[in-house]
């Protein structure tokens, strides 16, 4: 278990994930049922308590847990009630008694406060979802956040204004302003998103690298923004829609051709959504359903050694999963490094940076908790990228090559 020093060091990052999968009208059916079980429980089945509770319904706290030799997890949770020593909320996972953590709240005022605490019962409720209950190491006044007892809020009010879809993949942001990715992942991660924010292109792109994103947005006021930023991504493997984050149409970012869609500052939630819930599906879903093609499609030289990765690395992919699966780790490594080397050369960067990382797992050593985990998932997302991989040519390397000269392809 890990102290409190510990866990009041951790810093409100990008990476949120909504605890549980609960339409607002879901929660606030569940809460009222579990105060109708309460209130019929046999009078004097529990100790009286310290402090009196408050009901205190916010859909979207943020509460940090720092697993032991785990980076810390952020999640989106639901509360119950708010006492001075401490509170309950929704979490759809178990948490043992003991484990530190911080908790955001947003008094009536609109003022964030953090607090710190342990987790002190964990109850079950149904399927995966629990009640947690957390003592705080300092005392509050619980009429500070209540307000209207009751009621269900939201740190977003947006979000209770109108019906979530239930979305699916992954998106990004790349934005300066840590309160705008703070918003932006919040909302997306609520219908279901997996959201994540970086500050600068490198940084996008470096993740491009890693994660297949299903959609980007990108805020026009990030250093190096421009009509031309979506060349670095696109190279580093990205196919999909760009959303830019402007104050303004004219000029820069906003006008490139590569964007898609514009969202305005300050970004309301039922835009956001709904712009990105129509790019998924005029995309065609997410990455995970669409075809990979080659960034060197285009030049004709390339054609043949394209081909013949194509053709690898669709046979590699259940080669990889059925290696891991026996326990040939050799093989698995074969196979990683084959793909690192020739995806590279053929034009997928994706394929080959993903190799690169499944080769370092392979060669760490998993006795902390989660490694064996970690290296199963890195293998797992490569074997599902060469699923995708198809011949052809990609648009935007169609596109670029259209001005080359015959011999300007076979020089290449």
């Amino acid at each position: 278990m890990l102290g409190d020093d510990s866990v009041e060091a951790v810093e409100l990052g990008d990476e949120i994930y909504r605890s549980i999968r609960m339409s607002p009208l879901e929660v606030r059916s569940l809460l009222a049922d579990l105060d109708t079980r309460a209130r019929s429980a046999i009078i004097g089945s529990h100790p009286k308590r310290e402090h009196a509770r408050l009901e205190y319904r916010v859909y979207d706290i943020l509460v940090a847990i720092r697993y032991p030799g785990q980076t810390p997890a952020r999640y989106l949770v639901t509360s119950r009630n708010l006492s001075a020593g401490g509170m309950s909320f929704l979490h759809g996972g178990f948490l043992h008694a003991g484990t530190a953590c911080f908790v955001l709240l947003t008094d009536i005022e609109g003022e964030h406060v953090r607090v710190v605490g342990t987790v002190r019962s964990c109850r079950h409720v149904s399927k995966s979802l629990h009640e947690v209950g957390v003592e705080f190491r300092q005392k509050l006044d619980p009429r500070r956040f209540c307000g209207d007892g009751g009621r269900l809020t939201s740190n977003d009010p947006d979000l209770l204004e109108m019906a979530l879809p239930t979305l699916s993949g992954q998106a990004m942001l790349i934005s300066e302003d840590a309160a705008l990715r703070r918003s932006v992942t919040a909302r997306l991660t609520a219908t279901g998103m997996t959201a994540t924010g970086v500050e600068s292109i490198g940084a996008a792109a470096d993740k491009i690298k890693q994660v297949g994103f299903d959609v980007l947005l990108f805020d026009s006021a990030t250093r190096g923004a421009d009509a031309g930023s979506a060349g670095p991504l696109r190279e580093a493997g990205y196919e999909g829609p760009i959303v830019c984050v402007s104050e303004s149409v004219e000029g820069g970012l906003a006008m490139s051709p590569e964007v898609a869609a514009v969202l305005y500052r300050p970004v309301r939630a039922d835009l956001l959504i709904a712009a990105v819930a129509g790019l998924l599906a005029e995309f065609g879903g997410t990455m995970s359903d669409r075809p990979m093609r080659s960034l060197l499609g285009g030049r004709r030289a390339m054609a043949e050694s394209i081909d013949r990765f194509v053709e690898a690395a669709r046979e590699a992919g259940p080669d990889l999963v059925e290696a891991f699966e026996c326990r040939r780790l050799d093989r698995v490594g074969e196979i990683c490094a084959m793909l690192r080397r020739d995806g590279g050369q053929t034009g997928f960067a994706v394929i080959g940076e993903a190799a690169r990382r499944a080769l370092a797992h392979l060669g760490e050593e998993t006795e902390e908790e989660g490694g064996e985990d970690e290296r199963e998932a890195s293998v797992r997302f490569l074997a599902g990228l060469c699923e995708r991989v198809r011949p052809g040519v990609d648009a935007g390397a169609s596109g670029a090559s259209e001005s080359r000269s015959p011999a300007a392809d076979e020089a290449a």
